[in-house]
Order: C-alpha cells, then structure tokens, then sequence
C-alpha cells in the first residue's frame, strides 16, 4: 500500500506481473505439448520402419508379391502377406458382421471363400479397398470392404 497526496491509501496491483506469469506458463506449457507431439510422431515414424520390411503398400499387392510366397491359393497368399483384408468388419445385430466382397475384373463374384478357388498365378494385382471408400464407390451391401482381383490375361 502506497499512501497519495490526499491521505488516502491506493493499492498497489501486482496484476501486470500476474498477466506476465501466466503468459510465461502458457508458453512453457504449448512449448512442451509441441516437443511431446514431435517426439511421439518421430518415434511412430521410426517404428513402422523396423521390423519387418514390406514392400509396397498395404492396400496392394503384385504379382511378384504373391510369387514369392509358397502359397497356391489366393486366399492362402492372402491370409500369410495381409490377413487383416479377410477379417469382417462392423457390426449387425441380427447377421453379424458383413463380409468382405471379392470383384474379379471389375465383376462382383462373391465373398472371401472365393478366393479359394483362384491359382495366384493367375493373378496380376489385388487390392484392398476399405468398407467407407468402397461403399462411396459402389454403394450399400459392401460395407465389409472390398477385395479386387486383377487377373493376367
């Protein structure tokens, strides 16, 4: 408290110095939220590129691909390189999860159990197209996604 003039006592504020400390916390604060998004981001970087390696990306796979696993079957070369394109996805309260559909060539030929029949090498790619972007491309009824088969011809 600093007396005036008058006789009367003002109060000094410690407001400005108050405002300051918190500006100075805020920054400290974002500063450390910022380097802890950048060490987390670098650090899931780096691990997806360890362990082991695969080529391509996880939507595709090319014939050389499916050479070089010792399976026959499509559905077998499948279930060892992506298996998670085979797992039903979503829910359905009365009839489970839907299936995930199989185009050959552009033709809807059925469900997963289809690829069973295919030789991989009768295949030139195959492809994976998740439950939002295949049912944007070909409506209701492919909501488990979408396995397309390329065929050498």
């Amino acid at each position: 408290m600093e007396p005036t003039v008058d006789g009367a006592v003002r109060i000094r504020s410690n407001l400005p110095d108050l405002f300051e400390a918190m500006i100075a916390m805020r920054y400290r604060a974002l500063c450390a939220l910022l380097l802890t998004v950048l060490l987390i981001s670098v650090s899931c970087a780096t691990a997806s590129r360890g362990g082991e390696r695969r080529s391509g990306s996880q939507s595709r796979l090319s014939d050389q691909e499916l050479a070089d696993t010792a399976e026959l079957t499509l559905y077998d070369a499948i279930q060892r390189l992506r298996p998670f394109w085979l797992r039903a996805r979503g829910n359905s309260v009365t009839r489970g999860p839907p299936p995930v559909i199989v185009y050959l060539d552009n033709i809807r030929v059925g469900d997963a159990s289809y690829l069973r029949g295919l030789r991989v090498d009768m295949v030139e790619e195959v492809s994976y197209v998740n439950a939002t972007d295949a049912t944007t491309r070909w409506g209701i009824g492919v909501s488990g996604g979408v396995i397309m088969v390329k065929s050498k011809t």
